[in-house]
């Protein structure tokens, strides 16, 4: 559903001189799309673009050079920041053969001695052009899990898991997989904070507070996650916030969201869908529950 990808520079310079090219690589890479843009061979995004930028004296069309450095900016705002420890003169080509942790999608001119690999021939007659925007899945916690897996491995530092109905038995049981699946990340040099977002209601059965919610959760593990610090907090809407109602998983290279949410029976017969948001819809999820909160705390762990 969401891959990372690593493009040859030498690509991106081809795709610059053809308009349709570079229109789609805006348009279909980074935040927000089913292809998340790698940082490598660096692993800081003011680094990868210096990289790129020395390829820019091989344009001499003037319209060329203004599509690729749009496209650099591009990649300077949706990069997934992986932890390569590479640092040398090598030919890019001989740097991804030697990564050691395996890429979702290699995008080259000519095919290299590692997996994943797509040339641009290849790309027309694959798959990579028509990754799912939305699955349907059986609703188990085993097959949401396998449906979202590649999504929540690429975790850097943060997850923000949202849900009204958080503390029910079946949702923490959800929960504790989500966990399980982020603590095995593809690199895991930073801490990760998973923050559980769940609602006050004001009609049957009240729900519990973020401290009893927090220790539901803690009790599934023996011991809890190294690297992971959980978070819980029961939200009240308000005057100004908006209604707390669809369900979302949220980390830094996107977000998806769960039409029935956490609360996963594991009844094979039914089923649900897995959506990944779009960029604008991503980035108004991410400020409301991650920066710029407007419900009120009820309660915090």
């Amino acid at each position: 559903m969401i891959k990372e990808v690593t493009i040859e520079p030498e690509v991106l310079l081809e795709w610059s001189k053809d308009r349709g090219k570079s229109k789609e690589f805006l348009n279909s890479y980074g935040l927000g799309t089913r292809r998340v843009l790698s940082s490598f061979p660096r692993s800081r995004p003011n680094k990868l673009i210096s990289y790129l930028m020395r390829k820019i004296d091989s344009l001499d069309n003037d319209n060329h050079r203004m599509r690729y450095e749009g496209m650099l900016d591009l990649l300077s705002e949706n990069l997934y920041l992986r932890e390569s420890t590479v640092n040398s003169n090598d030919s890019w080509a001989l740097l991804v053969e030697n990564e050691s942790v395996p890429f979702d999608t290699v995008i080259t001119r000519q095919k290299l001695n590692c997996d994943n690999v797509l040339t641009l021939e290849d790309i027309s007659e694959s798959d990579f052009l028509y990754l799912d925007h939305q699955v349907s899945f059986k609703r188990t916690k085993e097959e949401l899990i396998h449906t979202i897996r590649g999504f929540l491995r690429l975790t850097m530092s943060e997850v923000i898991i949202i849900d009204a109905y958080a503390w029910k038995p079946n949702a923490i049981q959800t929960i504790k997989k989500i966990i399980n699946e982020v603590s095995d990340r593809k690199f895991k040099s930073k801490p990760v904070e998973v923050a559980v977002i769940y609602k006050e209601l004001s009609y049957g059965s009240p729900a519990p507070d973020a401290k009893f919610l927090k220790r539901e959760i803690e009790k599934e593990f023996e011991p809890f996650p190294d690297g992971i610090k959980l978070t819980v907090k029961q939200l009240k809407e308000t005057e100004d916030s908006d209604t707390f109602h669809n369900r979302y998983i949220l980390n830094e290279i996107g977000g998806i969201s769960l039409g029935h949410g956490l609360d996963i029976s594991d009844k094979e017969h039914t089923t649900d869908e897995v959506t990944l948001l779009t960029k604008s819809n991503y980035e108004k999820r991410w400020r409301q529950f991650a920066r710029d909160i407007n419900f009120e705390v009820v309660s915090l762990a």
